[in-house]
């Protein structure tokens, strides 16, 4: 069996036991809108505790996430131009302006989950494997939650084809995607940690470091295409 049922997996509790997750501190909104502001390339806004980003979506639609530092199951935001003040910037203004109600707007806890065991072999012979967030949860910062569950399938798929004893096939599986994993649930982590910094000098210094960064783009895109590199 392979569960790859998500972060709350009902065949990890059932084969593996609890596994809960870790809550990072802060929160996130998530929607799709009309693109009044005419936004055409990924865009994304730092502030103290708080970040705001926007991604086209064809020509008409944006999805809009954000983030917030908040205690856990703390309440939800009704007045979205009040709580994110800090934001200026006249093309958020203009979204604000346009947002669905509240109700609307999706709300999650940001979280993530490792479990120790991926494999589990039955006393009846029969085996069960975790895949993608079942097995490894990671906070949305870059994105690869998606990309490192596709990546299990592939491996799991080449083990299982190896011909060999499937406990073999996969421990393989588990000892080749951990590392890899690993790695990419650190960055994600720091990355939110740092976009979330609160500080008014932690924030000044985030700001000039990115600044700095982003003027060698081909630095940039050299470290980007190492640590999205799937190499099996």
């Amino acid at each position: 069996m392979i569960g790859a049922d998500g972060i709350h997996s009902a065949v990890r509790r059932r084969f593996f036991g609890e596994v809960p997750a870790r809550y990072m501190g802060y929160r996130s909104h998530r929607l799709i809108m009309e693109n009044v502001a005419g936004v055409r390339c990924f865009t994304e806004y730092l502030g103290r505790g708080q970040r705001i980003g926007l991604v086209p979506i064809g020509d008409q639609r944006l999805y809009v996430w954000t983030t917030y530092n908040a205690a856990r199951s703390s309440a939800s935001i009704q007045d979205f131009p009040g709580f994110f003040s800090q934001f200026t910037d006249a093309t958020l203004q203009r979204l604000f302006a346009a947002l669905p109600p509240a109700g609307s707007i999706i709300t999650t806890e940001i979280e993530e989950l490792w479990a120790d065991d991926w494999v589990r072999l039955g006393a009846d012979g029969r085996s069960t494997v975790l895949l993608g967030d079942a097995a490894h949860a990671l906070t949305p910062n870059i994105g690869q939650g998606a990309g490192m569950a596709m990546e299990d399938a592939a491996a799991l798929a080449q083990e299982l084809a190896s011909g060999g004893e499937i406990e073999h096939a996969l421990g393989n599986y588990a000892n080749r995607r951990k590392p890899r994993v690993e790695t990419v649930m650190r960055i994600s982590r720091e990355v939110g940690e740092d976009g979330q910094r609160a500080s008014a000098l932690g924030c000044w210094l985030r700001n000039r470091r990115v600044e700095r960064d982003g003027r060698d783009v081909q630095r940039s895109l050299a470290e980007l295409e190492r640590l999205l590199a799937f190499t099996g």
